[in-house]
């Protein structure tokens, strides 16, 4: 599979969606269910940090990240996705300034370095 969607850490309050060189749709749009199951599987908040290859695959992105944002559990504390590419962070930051729901942080960063700094002290609080 060219999406991996795992646990970080024993307390489930980090979840993983790994992404590969050739990851595709239909793989992003199966790893959305899937991290979406897992996290609702959980009562206590969880922090989703997107990581790997930033490379879209051919085809309208739009619908499939609306429908990722859409559907993503009440209890996913924050959306961290890592875009290396500096124009491609600046779009999705000014995005998801516009459909922000309320104390949920929804932001790319630059590496996963940053995703980890910036999703640990909310993973502390659980």
């Amino acid at each position: 599979m060219a999406i991996i969607v795992k646990w970080f850490d024993e307390a489930k309050t980090i979840c993983i969606l790994q992404r590969d060189e050739n990851w595709t749709w239909k793989e992003f749009d199966d790893a959305n269910v899937q991290s979406n199951h897992m996290i609702k599987e959980v009562s206590h908040p969880v922090n989703l940090i997107v990581d790997g290859a930033d490379r879209l695959p051919p085809g309208y992105p739009i619908r499939h990240f609306r429908q990722a944002l859409m559907s993503k559990p009440n209890n996913l504390k924050a959306l961290i996705i890592v875009i290396s590419n500096p124009f491609g962070r600046t779009i999705f930051n000014a995005m998801s300034r516009l459909n922000q729901r309320q104390s949920r942080l929804l932001v790319a960063v630059q590496s996963s370095k940053e995703a980890f700094e910036l999703v640990k002290p909310v993973a502390a609080t659980v």
